[in-house]
């Protein structure tokens, strides 16, 4: 599919598959881990200017945040209002392992868009991963003729720069290691 279409969001910090496009709406937006695609290939076709492409990785994310904080979004779910379109999502799970492959895995949503819902407990420690998020995020430019691969078991990823306005074409293509 091509990534421009899907700017509003792309632009912020998410897993492809996890709930774009949601998985069984309006009863259910997340898809089950199982079924979220492993890699996320994003192939710049063309663009006038480097689009900035920005990722987390769960990993730092895991090693500076407070085991208090993952241990009450292990066990407490949220729902996320969404406030573009007025829907909420069921309650999920935000910090999980993957079955299979027992990587740690934890969903983040643009916070401008959607707000977490849940105990007060697991709200606020879901908006600290969140900043902590943000602040190991690292960023990286792709020019017209590169190839971005990411394992959506470790990170998430974003593409602000497909907000502002230009010519661009980049295809994402989503695969498993089961396919």
């Amino acid at each position: 599919r091509d990534l421009a279409s899907h700017a509003a969001e792309a632009h912020s910090l998410h897993r492809p598959g996890r709930c774009d496009p949601p998985y069984d709406a309006p009863k259910r937006h997340f898809r089950p881990e199982e079924r979220v695609p492993g890699f996320v290939a994003a192939f710049c076709l063309r663009t006038e200017e480097p689009v900035a492409v920005r990722y987390v990785d769960f990993r730092e994310v895991w090693a500076k945040a407070d085991p208090a904080d993952l241990a009450c979004l292990q066990e407490c779910p949220l729902a996320f209002f969404d406030t573009d379109n007025g829907q909420r999502s069921e309650p999920v799970i935000v910090v999980s392992s993957d079955p299979v492959c027992q990587w740690r895995i934890i969903d983040l949503r643009d916070s401008h868009r959607y707000e977490p819902e849940g105990t007060k407990a697991a709200v606020k420690a879901y908006t600290r991963l969140c900043k902590l998020a943000d602040s190991v995020s690292r960023e990286l430019e792709v020019h017209g003729g590169d190839m971005v691969i990411f394992n959506n078991k470790v990170c998430s990823h974003a593409w602000p720069g497909l907000a502002e306005p230009g010519d661009r074409l980049i295809r994402v293509v989503h695969a498993s290691r089961e396919a």
